[in-house]
Formats: C-alpha cells, structure tokens, sequence
C-alpha cells in the first residue's frame, strides 16, 4: 500500500468515528479535512448533529457545566493563538470588543452549553446578522478544555473558515461572563439579563466585559 493509500484509509477511517453534519458536506475539501481535525482533537461528533436534549440553556446549569474562563483564555485564543492555514497569530483584536454581541438588542441567543465524557467542554448559541434579521442566524461553537482554555471553534459565516470571527468570540466572552456572575455573590442572585432576547441592559456583567477589555489593552501599551 502506497503512502498516499494509507493517508487516504486513516483519512476516511477519522470521519467514520464522528457524526457529521449536512452543513460539513458543503465545505470544500480542504476546509472539511479540517472540520474534521478540530472533531478529533476535541474527540466528539459535529456540535450540529448532537441532540438538543444533551445541551443546557439554564443559567444554574451553565455555571455548573462550563469551566472558569477567564480573560486571558479570550486573548490567548484571538490574539496568540496561531492561525491553522498561515501560522501567524491570530491577532484578531477586533474580535476581542464582541462581547458587544451578546449585549446587543436580540442579536446573541440560545446559548448552550454540555459537557463531554472526556472533561472537555461545547458551548454554543445562534447569532443574528446585525444587518440582516432575515437571513438565518449563524452557528458559531466553541471548545473548552477543563482549565477554561479554548481548543478550537468554528462557525458557519462566511469568515468562519479562519476560526476567529466576532461570533466566536461573542460565544468565548459569553462563557467568560458565566465564570463571572457565579464567582461575583450579588451578581448570582440576579438572572443573566444577557442571555434574554430584545434586551439590551447596562449590567455589571457589560461593564465587566469592558472594563477587562480596556485595562488589558492599556497595560500592553504601557
């Protein structure tokens, strides 16, 4: 058997571990070679395929299931963290402000969470076009190891591809705002106005998100 054969047979015996979703037949091929990589690194099937009873929206639960992030785990992953196709950080600073997403007006919702048999950690939600309520939401999912790090995302708009998009970030810094609500006692007695559709509420958590996001920056500058 030729190299090329065996690459070929390891290939196809990793996509027949995973269940894959219809929206990963779409993607060109290179692109779902990769999908299918971030599956295994994770070690579970397309975050898509996997049935809505498996995943939780209930904020008790969320703080329960989703391990401490905090703001590094956020820049590591869109500032450090290299890019697959370039090698490049990522650099994506632009990202690191879209916790705006998730205090936008109905923009941010249905955001889950589960917990794999193997420790690590899905979190996912739907994300309005901010032009163009019309048009599907987007999909973006994030994977979380036990320590609060990310190990690799993924959504379904047309920038998805690069692994850092605002949506993504908006699904890190939702998880990052969970961590902070339940370690914070009187922010833990309120409900999470944020996951709530149409409100757009100046909460501590916002204030949190932005204050964090400022002095980070401010102290690389300095």
């Amino acid at each position: 058997m030729s190299s090329e054969d065996a690459e070929d047979l390891l290939h196809d015996s990793v996509i027949e571990l995973f269940d894959l979703s219809d929206y990963s037949s779409t993607l060109p091929n290179d692109a779902k070679e990769r999908y299918v990589a971030k599956l295994n690194e994770v070690q579970c099937d397309c975050p898509y395929v996997i049935e809505n009873e498996y995943w939780t929206s209930s904020t008790q639960e969320l703080e329960t299931i989703l391990p401490s992030v905090e703001f590094g785990d956020v820049w590591n992953y869109l500032v450090y963290r290299k890019q697959f196709y370039t090698g490049n950080d990522m650099n994506n600073y632009k990202s690191c402000k879209s916790y705006e997403i998730i205090f936008g007006d109905g923009l941010f919702f249905e955001f889950k969470a589960l917990k794999l048999t193997n420790n690590n950690f899905l979190a996912k939600a739907k994300v309005h076009h901010s032009m163009a309520f019309s048009l599907p939401p987007l999909r973006p999912w994030v994977a979380f190891n036990p320590a609060g790090g990310v190990i690799t995302a993924h959504c379904d708009c047309i920038a998805g591809l690069g692994e850092c998009c605002s949506h993504v970030g908006a699904i890190i810094f939702g998880a990052l705002v969970v961590n902070a609500q339940k370690t914070t006692l009187t922010v833990t007695d309120q409900p999470m106005k944020w996951l709530r559709k149409s409100v757009k509420p100046v909460t501590y958590s916002y204030l949190y998100c932005v204050n964090t996001v400022t002095n980070f920056i401010v102290s690389l500058n300095s």
